[in-house]
């Protein structure tokens, strides 16, 4: 007998979970209520000098990108997108990020200028000039989007996919791969760029100087496209197409809440409590930092011994002092003298490099040969 056991397969047409959208949803709402928090505190506290040194207006811009990226995450939950949907995923985010980028970047180039530049004008450079500077860039990116529009614009289309006796068919954007990596690499150009600024920026007064704050929030940027990009392309490529617009939603949202918080929380949270630049200041000064003791010692073989052991420090000075049986005098760059024991070397910065420990190393060697041992080489 010859029996016949095929099962055609079954058909289905993918669409995005209800959980999902709920999901991606409730955390773009999230994202959104945290910007217009913090742009609502801002405009509440703007005549507090720790708001005002941040220039209001490119903060308000910064938060106006961050809004766009964050809003954009709910293009992604459409379960047909038209040809309008598709145009919107491919250029809302970009703009976006752009924005936000540009205005982070005007506001660095100001201090930059101001104060390590030595402008002798510094009232030229006024928010109308640096809002021309700052759309060179959003320009850049309209016209890649108009161009890719023009020679192959983003459409609709369908993929269709069998799996165990199931045939999947998918409906999705299509848009040039090598086109976006072309818009990834020019943000990430900017990136670079705003990141040497405010590097170079860095020992601009505490009012105005956000390169920590800068730097910190470029890094997650920068992380996030380093990790997304790749595995969001990575996951297309294959087809999972369920967990590829979670991503692209994640990506695009906590990204920016990470980034709120990084830039403004902080200078928010001291103008609620009231404290000032001075009060922010002596807090950073007082934040425990690390020192290396370096002990030189003869052994029994009459052979010098190097030790190098590190101490964290909650005050500098007496600290210091306390090691050194108060005879650290010298503060505020390296010296060796023959006549002062122990000897000590403080760094200005905050946290020591092996530049730092290469000089102690040459200090204590120093040391031995003006026949010293025995002594101590602080470094702070």
């Amino acid at each position: 007998w010859i029996s016949n056991d095929y099962v055609a397969p079954a058909r289905t047409t993918w669409v995005v979970p209800e959980a999902t959208k709920i999901g991606i949803s409730m955390f773009a709402a999230f994202g959104f209520l945290a910007c217009c928090l913090v742009g609502c505190m801002l405009l509440f506290y703007k005549e507090h000098k720790l708001i005002k040194g941040i220039s209001m207006t490119f903060s308000l811009l910064t938060l106006l990108g961050f809004v766009i990226l964050d809003l954009s995450a709910l293009l992604f939950i459409s379960n047909r997108p038209d040809k309008f949907l598709c145009f919107a995923q491919l250029w809302v985010p970009p703009i976006g990020v752009t924005i936000a980028l540009s205005a982070l970047g005007a506001k660095t180039y100001r201090i930059y200028r101001i104060f390590m530049k030595s402008l002798e004008n510094p009232k030229l450079l006024t928010d109308f000039y640096l809002m021309r500077l700052a759309a060179i860039p959003v320009f850049v990116i309209l016209v890649m989007l108009c161009i890719h529009a023009i020679v192959s614009p983003p459409c609709p289309t369908t993929s269709v996919i069998e799996r165990e006796n199931e045939i999947t068919t998918y409906h999705l954007c299509n848009f040039d791969k090598d086109f976006f990596f072309s818009i990834v690499a020019v943000l990430s150009a900017m990136v670079f760029c705003i990141t040497k600024l405010a590097y170079d920026a860095r020992e601009a007064p505490m009012q105005f100087n956000e390169a920590k704050e800068l730097g910190m929030a470029l890094y997650t940027m920068a992380l996030s496209g380093l990790v997304g990009v790749p595995m969001i392309a990575w996951l297309q490529s294959r087809q999972e197409f369920e967990v590829f617009y979670i991503c692209i939603a994640a990506f695009a949202i906590v990204p920016v809440v990470a980034m709120v918080a990084i830039l403004f929380a902080m200078r928010i949270l001291y103008a609620m409590m009231g404290l000032s630049v001075a009060d922010m200041k002596t807090a950073i000064d007082h934040i425990p930092k690390l020192e290396f003791v370096m002990e030189t010692k003869h052994n029994a073989n009459n052979e010098t011994m190097m030790s190098l052991s590190p101490h964290l420090n909650q005050d500098q000075d007496s600290t210091s002092n306390a090691a050194t049986g108060g005879g650290c005098s010298h503060a505020t760059s390296p010296v060796l003298s023959p006549h002062h024991s122990p000897y000590c070397y403080k760094a200005k910065a905050a946290r020591p490099t092996i530049g730092h420990v290469r000089n102690a190393t040459t200090l204590a060697s120093s040391a031995l040969h003006t026949g010293v041992v025995g002594g101590k080489l602080i470094v702070v």
